[in-house]
């Protein structure tokens, strides 16, 4: 009853229903956008809606928490989802910067349904995309869990028998129902490139045991390499660093330069994330201070 009040429409959970005498098939979202009838499915978030945020942010909200608050959507981002479903689903406001509690009950109500959609892009996809994903670290992780938001798989490939994620992050992707985990396996070839065929794109890659062996060519519509970081420190070629590339520090941020201290991901460390960077930088400014006041009183050269 408050599908029918709210969109003059009955609800439907598939298969068929008449529209002016004539037989409609509706097996998801999409096919019944199509034909101006609402389809709300078992699942659809009902509540959330955040009446001192702009329906851009309660379209967003859902996927936002997704990707993870550290990795926030620009404002353009944000405004070419909302714009986007606001003319889907035919929202009535202003501009997407419109307090949501000044629409009325029935566009609240579609802008949660945005959020579902935003969340579940499968629903309106046409064509399946699949996508490939390589890499067994945080990052690899959380872009597969991203991308499975957008694309209607996701074949997440590492090379080694265990993720190097962090155990949350590796929960995510083993239960995520559309991503497909391939692990002991490398990344051989990238096919495609064509442009008579798949307009020049990514068409696919061949996969193989890390010795070689056991080749399989997979279709993909796009690959995202998260296989390891180069640190950009070309500029500080004269400081000590470690294997990968990584700036040698002491304890209390200081390089073998006196004077010169270093924090953040470019730093030799065992775990890089928003955190331990903030730490560093606390640090390091800590411990520059101290040098300088060392300096002002004769101490250190």
């Amino acid at each position: 009853e408050c599908v029918r009040a709210t969109f003059g429409a009955d609800r439907v959970l598939g298969g068929t229903v008449k529209k002016n005498g004539k037989v409609v098939k509706i097996n998801k979202p999409i096919d019944a956008m199509k034909n101006g009838i609402a389809y709300l499915p078992e699942d659809r978030k009902v509540d959330g809606i955040v009446g001192d945020l702009s329906v851009r942010e309660n379209i967003i909200l859902a996927l936002q928490v997704m990707k993870g608050f550290f990795k926030p959507f620009t404002k353009a981002q944000a405004n070419q989802f909302a714009e986007e479903y606001i003319k889907l689903l035919g929202i009535k406001t202003a501009s997407a910067d419109t307090p949501i509690k000044s629409l009325s009950g029935g566009n609240q109500q579609k802008c949660i349904l945005a959020r579902w959609l935003l969340t579940h892009p499968e629903e309106l996809a046409e064509t399946d995309k699949k996508i490939v994903v390589v890499g067994g670290g945080d990052s690899a992780c959380t872009e597969a869990l991203f991308l499975s938001k957008l694309a209607s798989r996701v074949i997440l490939v590492h090379r080694r028998a265990e993720f190097r994620a962090q155990k949350v992050s590796v929960d995510r992707v083993m239960s995520a129902p559309n991503i497909q985990v391939r692990l002991n396996t490398v990344v051989k070839k990238i096919t495609g490139g064509d442009a008579g065929k798949n307009g020049g794109g990514v068409s696919g890659v061949i996969l193989s045991a890390p010795d070689g062996s056991a080749e399989e060519t997979v279709s993909a519509d796009g690959v995202f390499i998260f296989a390891g970081m180069k640190p950009r420190t070309n500029l500080i070629d004269f400081l000590k660093k470690d294997i990968g590339g990584y700036i040698v520090t002491d304890e209390s941020m200081a390089t073998a330069v006196p004077g010169l201290f270093c924090a953040g991901d470019i730093r030799s460390k065992p775990l890089r994330q928003i955190v331990t960077a903030c730490s560093d930088g606390a640090v390091a400014a800590f411990s520059a201070e101290k040098y300088i006041d060392s300096l002002k009183r004769g101490e250190s050269k």
